[in-house]
């Protein structure tokens, strides 16, 4: 959703017919607003002002912008490229900073949401980092199979933006169908731990 590759392939048509020789550097000029450029100063690594060619100059680019939604600049976007010979002058929309309001547990079990340390004040005015999520998200799953439910789904639900770049949401999560084994029994004259046996087995 916030991935910029699609902005990449764009501009990659654009540079048909003119690919850079070997040896031919190109100059990366990045343009923000002087305040947000203060504002992500300290929080994202920029890309160096000289690119091998086009297409890395271009996925620096990229990744750059990938950095800023990883910031929680879910907005941030390249508006206008212009390029001058071998200087590209990037205009680039960063939006606010997003933030959680809040996330609640919804129809999630307290006994999953405690197992993998979730905590709703941990998601009260904090930055909005989709790869934390992300991560909360995967433990929820693996939660949900160990309690027998290996096709669980869990996703955010009941999103609400609201006003300076902040959501609400809830955790909702689709168990689907139960699946429970029955105890294990050894046939033949070999014994094995049973214990050693369950965790082998999965």
């Amino acid at each position: 959703m916030y991935r910029s590759q699609g902005w990449i392939v764009f501009c990659g048509l654009l540079l048909i017919g003119s690919v850079s020789l070997p040896g031919q550097a190109y100059q990366l000029q990045i343009l923000l607003l002087a305040a947000d450029s203060q504002q992500i100063a300290r929080t994202v690594d920029w890309p160096e002002a000289t690119q091998a060619d086009s297409m890395q100059l271009l996925a620096a680019l990229g990744h750059f912008i990938d950095e800023l939604h990883e910031q929680a600049y879910l907005e941030a976007s390249v508006d206008t490229l212009i390029w001058t010979d071998r200087r590209c002058s990037a205009l680039v929309h960063l939006g606010p900073a997003y933030e959680w309001l809040a996330l609640s547990p919804g129809n999630t079990p307290r006994e999953w949401l405690s197992k993998v340390g979730f905590r709703e004040r941990l998601y009260r005015r904090q930055a909005l980092r989709f790869a934390e999520w992300q991560a909360l998200q995967a433990k929820l799953v693996r939660v949900a199979a160990e309690h027998g439910f290996p096709f669980a789904q869990v996703a955010l639900d009941s999103l609400r933006w609201d006003a300076n770049g902040t959501l609400s949401a809830r955790i909702a999560t689709q168990t689907g169908t139960l699946i429970l084994t029955d105890p294990l029994k050894q046939v033949g004259d070999l014994r094995l731990n049973p214990r050693y046996l369950a965790q082998y087995l999965g």
